[in-house]
């Protein structure tokens, strides 16, 4: 459960880096439904990440616990065991933005 102040948010460090805003700045929203995701398609940008043995496990795990949505152009970082491998979002299905919670994802990577 959630309450907040009458027009007012309150968000997470990540988020706020994510939209490139700081504490107290003004900002517009608005509420869209988002599809599920059925395919995204990642670039990876960690020279490292032909080393990992089984990187789509890997991804849709993270993707599982650790994302709610993902958006073209995002870019995220997937911890292993010992490392943290960096990857942008290249393309998605069936849009530009889609939600990845209860859904199958399939995976690509660049």
């Amino acid at each position: 459960e959630f309450t907040a102040e009458e027009n007012e948010i309150y968000m997470s460090d990540t988020m706020k880096n994510a939209l490139n805003v700081q504490s107290y700045d003004e900002i517009f929203i608005r509420m869209v439904e988002l599809p599920k995701c059925q395919q995204v398609k990642l670039e990876a940008m960690s020279p490292n990440i032909s080393k990992i043995s089984n990187i789509k496990a890997l991804l849709e795990s993270y993707l599982r616990k650790e994302q709610t949505l993902l958006y073209l152009g995002q870019e995220i970082n997937v911890k292993d065991w010992k490392d943290t491998h960096k990857f942008i979002v290249k393309e998605l299905k069936p849009e530009d933005a889609c939600i990845v919670i209860d859904t199958d994802v399939e995976v690509d990577i660049e």
